[in-house]
């Protein structure tokens, strides 16, 4: 089963070239830890976290107000193809000890697949081929 079928979580983004005080305002706002952060051509290309703000920026003594996303995000970005297998998508989020992953159809970003989903998948999955065992 491909991530097709999943109930994606929209994806706030925000544009490389925004002023990294734009970008804290916005997770403020809308009370995230984290962005993800898209190129001029739309692409996704990183992930801005409150931990990134807070490590590579105010542990330092430097202003917000003087540095561009692109100056603090994390790179590279680890995401999912919207055709990939749910197994391969939730290998990708325990690889790398994170709560979801972005999802991307022809390199535009389409969701998020949290874990909850991917294991809610995953079950459904198991469920239809025990069935088919079961039948056959």
């Amino acid at each position: 089963m491909n991530l097709r079928k999943a109930r994606l979580e929209d994806a706030c983004v925000i544009k490389q070239t925004e002023q990294l005080l734009a970008a804290a305002m916005l997770l403020s706002e809308k009370k995230l830890r984290h962005v993800y952060v898209l190129d001029d051509s739309e692409f996704p290309v990183g992930v801005l976290s409150l931990s990134d703000i807070n490590t590579r920026v105010v542990a330092k003594g430097k202003g917000p107000q003087d540095l561009l996303v692109s100056d603090v995000m994390t790179t590279p970005l680890h995401m999912v193809d919207i055709d990939q297998p749910v197994g391969d998508a939730y290998r990708e989020i325990l690889a790398h000890g994170t709560l979801s992953v972005p999802v991307v159809d022809n390199g535009i970003l389409v969701g998020v697949l949290s874990m909850g989903e991917a294991l809610r998948l995953l079950a459904e999955e198991r469920h239809a081929n025990a069935t088919v065992r079961k039948q056959a």
